[in-house]
């Protein structure tokens, strides 16, 4: 009875070393893999830049359209999560009454992927990232009709 219970144990043990060789293995394989998917990942990724990544430090600017003047000429200065926006109202009507035409807000940015929100305490403005350009969009996230969504267009300030 010994004898046979001594065996038994012997054979346990060596199925439980080749049950654990096999786990290793498996392990090992599947680590590997991980490691090789990882880095065609990132390889990938440093190929093709990603146009929506995240705006860390950029100038923007557009001329939009005014109903009282010939156009507010925008600039956006975004910096980490804070933004700072100068709007001057060209051609201004004599007749409007209106004697300061520089204004300057500023705010914090969130950001995703694809949208931006400037956010200052007199108001909120949306913009969806478009290659290096910004779209002015509305709360919704609604673009502009095609032929208005050049004058909403925030393109990079090229130094």
């Amino acid at each position: 009875m010994k004898k046979t219970l001594l065996c038994a144990l012997t054979a346990l043990a060596f199925v439980a070393c080749g049950d654990e060789k096999a786990a290793n293995n498996n392990m090992e394989t599947n680590a590997t893999s991980m490691e090789m998917q990882q880095s065609e990942q990132n390889a990938t990724s440093m190929e093709q830049p990603s146009s929506n990544a995240n705006i860390a430090s950029m100038q923007y600017s557009a001329d939009l359209p005014c109903a009282d003047c010939s156009a507010i000429k925008t600039n956006l200065s975004i910096s980490g999560d804070t933004y700072t926006l100068d709007e001057e109202y060209l051609g201004v009507k004599e007749d409007n009454n209106q004697t300061q035409t520089k204004f300057q807000s500023q705010g914090k940015v969130d950001q995703n992927d694809t949208h931006l929100t400037l956010t200052s305490q007199d108001r909120v403005m949306k913009f969806k990232k478009v290659d290096e350009n910004l779209l002015l969009v509305n709360e919704n996230l609604e673009e502009p009709n095609e032929e208005m969504k050049e004058y909403f267009t925030f393109k990079p300030v090229k130094e």
